[in-house]
């Protein structure tokens, strides 16, 4: 190799050596934490559109919920109102929002809020809590409470989240039944003799509650169902009927 060739391919030796330091360099360097920062963006993002999503798919099945679902935070103001909870209790959504979850509550019943609260904070979810609630029209409603925290990024209870059932129809069932087991219960204690029946020793009279002896018949006709059919026994016979009284015979013929 000539030495003009020599010197060539070490001019191009150097020249490659400077390109090479220039790609490794500072700029280079700048590049891959670029690229590096794209792609956790880009997996962020990702992770933010599915959380999105979820998002949108859980305000779907609350929207379309038949039971109430609100939010309040902690001083009780309404946070969110899904349709259940406008058809439930009369309230649109833009009516309450903002406003104190206390005009649910018929009178007397405000200090409920501050129960409900102490009990999720002790036990972190309150489930079928019966509670009465009053319709914007003023009417009471019977209903099931499931009541969960709302908590922050850091885990700190902010508020709270209710879905409210309707039971106003189960509680006239239980209302009813239990009207119509106490009028039986009452009508079986009426018609049942039972326990110490005071009865004159001599007489035969039995006293009642106001101190009032009645025949034994008729106070068996007051306090049972029971039917009197009327006839004499042989011995009031031979005894009050001695003249009228006849030869008896049993079913063989024989004289009795």
């Amino acid at each position: 190799m000539s030495p003009d060739e020599s010197n060539e391919v070490q001019k191009a030796i150097k020249q490659l050596q400077r390109l090479n330091a220039e790609v490794e360099g500072p700029d280079h360097q700048h590049t891959q934490r670029l690229v590096k920062a794209y792609h956790r963006l880009a997996e962020e993002m990702t992770e933010h559109q599915r959380s999105e999503q979820a998002r949108q798919h859980l305000a779907a099945i609350v929207d379309s919920a038949n039971d109430a679902i609100f939010s309040k935070d902690l001083n009780g103001m309404v946070q969110s109102w899904n349709p259940g909870a406008e058809r439930l209790f009369g309230h649109r959504a833009h009516e309450i929002i903002g406003k104190s979850v206390t005009v649910l509550l018929p009178t007397g019943r405000v200090k409920e809020e501050t129960v409900i609260l102490k009990k999720l904070k002790g036990e972190g979810r309150v489930e079928h809590f019966e509670a009465l609630r009053q319709h914007q029209d003023g009417r009471l409603i019977s209903v099931s409470l499931t009541i969960s925290p709302v908590k922050n990024g850091e885990g700190k209870i902010i508020g709270e989240s209710q879905i409210a059932r309707d039971i106003s129809e189960r509680k006239q069932i239980e209302a009813q039944a239990a009207v119509i087991a106490q009028l039986k219960h009452a009508l079986a204690e009426i018609k049942t003799l039972r326990g110490m029946i005071p009865i004159c020793s001599h007489c035969k009279k039995i006293r009642e509650d106001a101190n009032s002896w009645l025949q034994m018949e008729k106070y068996i006709l007051q306090h049972t169902d029971a039917q009197f059919t009327h006839g004499i026994c042989p011995e009031c016979m031979d005894k009050h009927y001695a003249d009228y009284a006849t030869k008896r015979v049993d079913k063989t013929g024989k004289e009795v």
